[in-house]
C-alpha cells in the first residue's frame, strides 16, 4: 500500500508542477498526502496487546528464494526465541510455500500460517526476497513490547533500506554488496550480519514425507534426476540462458545409460521444460512439490542447471549434485558438496541486464557460457562421481 501511494503522490507531484502555485492544485496536494499518513497510520498499528512481538513474514519470489526464506525465518526465530512470535504469510506458490515451511526443522518456529489478504495487522511485517524488508511496524509496540536486541535488529533494516536503496532495486548490486561482506546466497539475508547465518552450515529443512517413493516404483539411489528450465516466472521465454543445450544432455545421458544400465534416468520440471529424449521416466508437469521432493532426495545424483532444483535439494537433504552454472555466478550461489561446472569464460552477468534471461550480453544471442561447457567436460565428472 505505501509504494501505491508513493507512486500516486509522484503523479500528483508532476501534474501540478507546471501551475503549482494555483490554490486547488496545492489543495489537491495536502489533502493527499493528509489521506496518506492516515491511511499509513492506520495501516501500521498492531491489533495485538499482548507482552509478546508479533511477526507477519512473507517469502517471496521464486522456489528458489523462498528456500533461502526458509533459513533466514529459521535463524531470526533462533536469534530471538520467545520473544517474537512469527506467522507465516503466503501469497505467491501457495503450494510450495506451506509444504517448504511445513519441515520438523521449522515448523516449531511458525505460530500460524495465514494467506497474505487475510493476515492480521501485526506488529511487524517483513518479506524477504534477497535482503529482509520491513513493509510495516508498529514503533508503538516495537517500543512498549520489544526488547533491546530485536528494537536495534528492526530499526537497523528500516534504516538500511532507507540509506541503501540500491541494494534492494539491484540483484546485482546486492549480490555485490553481498560477497563484499563475505556471504554467499545461502545467507544473503543476514545483512548486517547479526542472524550468524552463515553458522548454520548443516541446516536442513527435514520433510516428513520425503522419502516416499512408491508411487513411481524407484529404489532410493537407483536413480538419477535431470532437470532443465527456469521457474514459473520465465515461463514465457522459449530458452532462457541458464539452459545447456538440449543435445548435449541427450549426449550426456546416453553415456550413462551405456555405462550404468542399471541406473534409471527420470527428468522433473514442469509441463513446459523442454523434454530431454532418453529419459526413462519423463516427469514433466505430472508431480506435485511434495512428490518432486521425495524425487529429488531419494535421488543418487541431480544433473541441472543453476536454480531451484539444487537449492531444495541442498537444503532437503545435502546429497550432491551436478551444477552446470552460466550467467550466475558460482562462488556466490555454489554448494561445497555439489559438482559444480562452468566454462569460466565469463564472470557471470545475473541481473546485470534487464533481459539477462533472455539474451546473452556478449553474442546478443545464444549465452556463451552454456556453450563453452562442453559434452566431454560433464560426462567426465559425472562418471567419476558414478564410479564412487
Amino acid at each position: 500500500m505505501q509504494r501505491l501511494l508513493d507512486k500516486i503522490e509522484v503523479k500528483i507531484t508532476r501534474y501540478s508542477s507546471s501551475t503549482y502555485r494555483k490554490p486547488d492544485r496545492r489543495l489537491l496536494l495536502a489533502g493527499f498526502r493528509l489521506f496518506r499518513a492516515l491511511v499509513l497510520l492506520a495501516q501500521r498499528r498492531s491489533q495485538y496487546t499482548d507482552a509478546v512481538f508479533h511477526i507477519g513474514f512473507r517469502p517471496r519470489n521464486g522456489i528458489g528464494d523462498c528456500v533461502y526464506a526458509v533459513k533466514y525465518l529459521f535463524c531470526l526465530k533462533k536469534r530471538f526465541g520467545d520473544a517474537v512470535q512469527i506467522d507465516l504469510l503466503v501469497k505467491d506458490q501457495p503450494e510450495a510455500v506451506r509444504t517448504l515451511f511445513s519441515g520438523r526443522n521449522v515448523r516449531a518456529c511458525i505460530a500460524a500460517v495465514h494467506a497474505y489478504a487475510e493476515r492480521p495487522r501485526y506488529d511487524c511485517e517483513i518479506s524477504l526476497a534477497r535482503f529482509p524488508v520491513v513493509d510495516r511496524l508498529d514503533r508503538r509496540r516495537l517500543a512498549s513490547v520489544a526488547d533491546t536486541g530485536l528494537r536495534d535488529y528492526l530499526e537497523r533494516l528500516v534504516l538500511l533500506h532507507q540509506q541503501q536503496p540500491q541494494l534492494y532495486r539491484s540483484d546485482y548490486l546486492g549480490s555485490c554488496y553481498s560477497m563484499l561482506m563475505g556471504r554467499r546466497r545461502e545467507d544473503q539475508a543476514d545483512i548486517d550480519g547479526s542472524l550468524a547465518m552463515p553458522e548454520e552450515k548443516t541446516f536442513t529443512i527435514d520433510f516428513d514425507s520425503a522419502r516416499d517413493l512408491r508411487r513411481f516404483a524407484l529404489a532410493e539411489d537407483a536413480y538419477i534426476v535431470v532437470q532443465t528450465g527456469g521457474g514459473r516466472h520465465f515461463s514465457h521465454l522459449a530458452h532462457e540462458t541458464r539452459q545447456w543445450p538440449l543435445e548435449r544432455y541427450t549426449q550426456l545421458l546416453a553415456a550413462v545409460r551405456e555405462a550404468h544400465p542399471e541406473l534409471r534416468i527420470v527428468q522433473l520440471g514442469e509441463a513446459y521444460h523442454p523434454a530431454i529424449p532418453g529419459v526413462d521416466l519423463n516427469l514433466l508437469g505430472k508431480t506435485n512439490f511434495e512428490e518432486m521432493l521425495a524425487l529429488l532426495c531419494g535421488a543418487r545424483l541431480l544433473i541441472s542447471q543453476e536454480g531451484g532444483f539444487p537449492i531444495l535439494r541442498h537444503f532437503a537433504c545435502r546429497k550432491p549434485s551436478c551444477v552446470l552454472f552460466g550467467p550466475t555466478y558460482l562462488p556466490f550461489l555454489g554448494f561445497d558438496e555439489n559438482i559444480n561446472l562452468t566454462a569460466g569464460v565469463c564472470p557471470g552477468c545475473e541481473r546485470l541486464t534487464q533481459d539477462w534471461m533472455a539474451r546473452c550480453a556478449r553474442t546478443g544471442g545464444a549465452p556463451l557460457c552454456m556453450a563453452s561447457l562442453d559434452c566431454e567436460t560433464v560426462t567426465r565428472a559425472v562418471m567419476a562421481f558414478l564410479a564412487r
